[in-house]
């Protein structure tokens, strides 16, 4: 992929080539407006414009002919006799920079055409810079959530509570180490539907009717479920499932917690499977 300056150098040698000119850039806007870069033909002028305030004389498309007489008090663009601007704003208003063109030799000829023109290449770089701004954005955005993701993988592996985050049609797309500690299997065996393997048969059924309608309904649940153990044991586990949205509120998956309870059960008189009570539902 072409860098952002090679696009624009491009860009500023076809508007040369095409109006004819020895200077034709894009310039860059920094603090105050000052121009703070530029991209283009034209080196010989540039310590010149370079020192032009750009806010209140370059914000729209504009022409000046027989420089230096056109120019605001104090600005010296030395023997510049034609110059013609356009902004290049993005979409959204940011104002980025100025398209400019100018030439020793006046021409007297340049037409509002011309000016129209220019102002739509400005606008083509316009979409070009956006198009990259959009797109590091993303990638940061992305690196971000990278970020975030190992952190949460790291701090959920260190849990003594088994973690499991489903994806939006209800796969597992990560279980922490202390599920795998439990059943006693790899991981890729409890990703996707391989987790429903661990609930007793006589539960299973009611256990995936309560998850589908929390899908359904994009809503918090809680669960009591009995699931086998690495060593065949079936455990009573409480499961409390939170819905996770992604920054735009798209429904992105479950992230559920499950707690061993079985002592808990049986202290109250209920078995590691049977005649424990069960409390399952869609939480309001």
């Amino acid at each position: 992929m072409r860098s952002e300056s090679a696009d624009l150098a491009r860009l500023a040698a076809f508007v040369g080539r095409l109006f004819q000119v020895p200077v034709a850039y894009a310039a860059m806007l920094g603090h105050r407006d000052r121009v703070m870069c530029r991209i283009g033909s034209g080196s010989t002028h540039w310590k010149d414009f370079k020192t032009l305030p750009v806010g209140p004389y370059l914000e729209s498309p504009m022409v000046i002919q027989e420089l230096p007489a056109g120019l605001p008090e104090g600005a010296d663009l030395g023997d510049l006799r034609f110059a013609a601007t356009a902004p290049i704003d993005t979409l959204c208003g940011q104002h980025l920079g100025v398209l400019v063109i100018a030439d020793p030799v006046a021409r007297p000829e340049f037409s509002e055409l011309d000016l129209e023109t220019l102002v739509e290449l400005a606008a083509v770089i316009a979409d070009r810079i956006e198009m990259r701004m959009i797109a590091t954005q993303a990638m940061d955005s992305k690196m971000r959530y990278g970020e975030a993701e190992q952190r949460f993988r790291a701090m959920a592996n260190g849990a003594q509570t088994l973690i499991a985050c489903d994806e939006a049609d209800g796969s597992s797309e990560f279980v922490n180490d202390s599920w795998l500690r439990f059943s006693g299997r790899h991981r890729e065996n409890e990703l996707g539907d391989g987790w429903q393997q661990l609930m007793h048969p006589q539960h299973r059924a009611r256990v995936l009717d309560v998850y589908v309608q929390a899908l359904q309904a994009r809503q918090p649940f809680t669960v009591e479920v009995p699931l086998r153990r690495h060593d065949g044991v079936f455990r009573w586990m409480r499961g409390n499932g939170t819905p996770r949205f992604l920054q735009d509120g798209t429904f992105a998956g479950f992230t559920l917690c499950l707690t061993d309870i079985s002592d808990y059960s049986e202290a109250a008189g209920g078995s590691a499977v049977e005649g424990c009570a069960v409390e399952a539902g869609v939480l309001p």
